[in-house]
């Protein structure tokens, strides 16, 4: 059984929450245009009113550093 708990909805007030991915070309990209590489976003969202409570990068690893870049 899981026993993760989720602070509630900050919306509706809810603490049923679910998780999804998104599909088709919804991935995060080393470099803008590139094919290559890259890493689907797992979603952490409301399963009453639907409101996304967080985002993740399911392979942060295959990233370059953020320093000096943003």
């Amino acid at each position: 059984m899981d026993t993760q708990k989720f602070p509630p909805c900050p919306y509706c007030g809810s603490t049923e929450m679910r998780t999804g991915f998104q599909t088709y070309e919804a991935t995060v990209k080393k470099q803008r245009g590139s094919m290559m590489g890259g890493s689907a976003l797992q979603h952490l969202f409301c399963g009453r009113c639907g409101m996304v409570a967080a985002s993740r990068v399911l392979r942060p690893e295959t990233f370059d550093s953020a320093v000096g870049r943003w």
